[in-house]
């Protein structure tokens, strides 16, 4: 039986870290998993995280382009969307943690520019 308080990597979550999984919840958990999920949008997002000084600003830039959808991997899934929907989908941009998803991000990034130095 899987242990519900693993987060990301197998690290156990404390209560107040639990969401999802570890996350804040699965509307971040999503982005991030999406993000990272298409080879050409996490290489996109990789390097972008390194044009940033910190993660507040990746974490602008990451939710300035989800709210505009001028990630690519979403444009096809937001074409003919009703109203109703476009406003639900709108409702749980809101909510995603862009904060967490730059942090994880970075991380990932400082990981791949460490293992290339090596």
């Amino acid at each position: 039986m899987p242990n519900e308080n693993k987060g990301m990597r197998g690290k156990t979550c404390t209560p107040d870290e639990q969401g999802y999984y570890g996350w804040t919840n699965w509307e971040t958990w999503n982005c991030y998993t999406t993000l990272t999920s298409f080879e050409f949008e996490y290489k996109k997002v990789i390097d972008k995280a390194g044009q940033f000084r910190n993660q507040n600003e990746l974490a602008h830039w990451l939710k300035e382009n989800f709210i505009s959808r001028d990630i690519p991997a979403f444009n096809d899934q937001w074409d003919g969307v009703s109203a109703l929907l476009d406003t639900l989908l709108k409702e749980a941009i809101q909510r995603i943690n862009f904060q967490e998803v730059a942090s994880h991000i970075l991380d990932e990034a400082l990981d791949i520019n460490e293992s290339l130095e090596e």
